[in-house]
């Protein structure tokens, strides 16, 4: 059982750090529509892109190493309390990359119109509210989780 609650720990550090890599490219892509409509100049826009590329490349690094040592505190109590905080963390990071889409999504709309949004990138449109959904739903579970411990 100890062997598979490591194999778990691992697991969860590896999706968490796919995860991660997802935040670090949707803030890249944040970070550029904002300057795009700000309409910054290009040399403004190379440097804060370079800096936003060093900053969350070392966010992501710090989310990993924070997990890893986390998981496995959790792994240590048991593979529920893995689970339960790997939902958590998780969430935390879909809920920060909807965040880092919102404005795609706003920008979007206003480029091609709001009537419009729904026939050509509906797909983007509904995965965006499909991950807000998920994030959502992961953050009850964890909670749920979380009170059926407290009961038990």
């Amino acid at each position: 059982m100890k062997l598979f609650r490591h194999f778990l720990t691992y697991l969860f550090l590896v999706l968490t750090g796919v995860l991660g890599f997802y935040m670090f490219v949707e803030s890249r892509e944040f970070v550029k529509k904002v300057l795009q409509l700000l309409g910054a100049r290009w040399e403004t826009f190379n440097a804060i892109d370079k800096f936003v590329v060093i900053v969350m490349g070392l966010v992501v690094l710090g989310i990993v190493i924070f997990c890893e040592d986390r998981y496995r505190k959790k792994a240590e109590r048991g593979a529920r309390e893995l689970v339960k905080d790997f939902i958590k963390v998780s969430a935390v990071l879909l809920l920060v990359i909807v965040t880092f889409q919102t404005p795609i999504l706003v920008d979007l709309g206003r480029e091609i119109g709001w009537i419009k949004i729904l026939v050509p990138p509906f797909r983007f449109v509904l995965l965006y509210f499909v991950k807000l959904a998920v994030a959502v739903f992961l953050l009850l579970l964890s909670h749920q989780l979380k009170n059926d411990h407290l009961r038990t």
